[in-house]
């Protein structure tokens, strides 16, 4: 078996002392405006709407007919509408599926290609950011407007931040210079991601899970008394019959070669082995040390047992923790 690094190591990679700034480039950001924005979002996504405060931001579904998660949407109010963040991958197919009907609503969608999305993460980046910010948001109030500028805030696994900011805003020079205009990859983001339980949906596994399966009942991204949207019926069915057969996972391990998203995994009981699940994604944490997110099959035991990429000898992992 590869040696892992130690938790001190990982902490230090996730949450460290000095500031970093990510570039979130496998993130998209985009709005819907217009007089019937609300009417139309309503029916689109599986969040009730009418509970949306201007001061937080949630995450939802947008789904398929059938109730699969086309992709999962960090929303809040924007400009007088909405606005959303999703991955870039599975950007272009979500909005041509979210416009099929737009052409009957006085709505405009428009994924904003001179906006760019910063991951702050850090021990000293609340202190460093109240030095251009009158103030910050936090847990209580998530979302917070200033100077044409957005900011969101996420508690878990670490306080962080992430700002929206046009190119074009004389304060985006300010916010580089926090840590000299050095960037870090975006993995560390998606680590956190991870980390927080937040469902990863790339163009490889949209249209291919429940939102019950995602983790979205238990990240209260679902409403089940809100009435019709896209994909209600099938999703309302496995909630009341309790027909969800998956749960996320978040596994650790290694393998070679690199594991893909959308490969199937398989766990090992009694030197026997079962086919369990999918890989939603994948991060390195060292050139070893591989974090997975996982659909997996409820009721097995995945603490006793090991997983694997499916017929892959060369991939150990185990279940780091399960969302409960």
């Amino acid at each position: 078996m590869k040696t892992l690094i130690s938790n001190n190591k990982i902490c230090n990679f996730l949450y460290p002392k000095k500031i970093k700034l990510i570039f979130l480039k496998n993130w998209t950001f985009t709005t819907i405006i217009g007089e019937n924005c609300f009417d139309y979002l309503q029916g689109q996504i599986t969040y009730n709407l009418s509970q949306l405060k201007k001061n937080k931001h949630i995450i939802c579904a947008h789904c398929s007919v059938n109730g699969k998660v086309i992709s999962n949407l960090r929303l809040f109010m924007y400009c007088g509408g909405y606005g959303y963040i999703q991955r870039k991958s599975v950007s272009k197919p979500q909005i041509y599926e979210l416009k099929k009907y737009a052409i009957f609503s006085h709505v405009e969608i428009c994924e904003k290609h001179n906006i760019l999305l910063l991951g702050i993460i850090g021990a000293l980046s609340k202190e460093k950011l109240l030095n251009i910010f009158k103030n910050l948001p936090n847990e209580k109030n998530s979302t917070y407007f200033e100077n044409n500028i957005v900011i969101l805030y996420f508690k878990k696994p670490y306080e962080r931040f992430l700002i929206i900011i046009d190119k074009n805003n004389p304060f985006l020079k300010k916010i580089l210079e926090l840590n000299n205009k050095e960037t870090y990859p975006d993995n560390i983001w998606l680590a956190l991601d991870i980390a927080s339980h937040f469902p990863i949906v790339d163009h490889q596994t949209s249209k291919t899970f429940f939102p019950q399966s995602l983790n979205l009942e238990k990240l209260n991204g679902i409403d089940f008394t809100k009435g019709c949207y896209h994909g209600q019926e099938m999703i309302a069915k496995i909630h009341f019959k309790k027909l969800n057969k998956y749960q996320l996972y978040w596994l650790s391990g290694y393998s070679y070669p690199k594991p893909c998203i959308g490969t199937k995994l398989e766990f090992n009981k009694y030197n026997t082995f079962y086919n369990c699940g999918w890989i939603l994604s994948v991060v390195y944490i060292s050139t070893t040390k591989i974090w997975l997110q996982a659909i997996l099959k409820k009721d097995n035991n995945y603490i006793k047992n090991f997983i694997r990429i499916k017929n892959n000898i060369n991939s150990f992992f185990y279940s780091k923790q399960n969302v409960t």
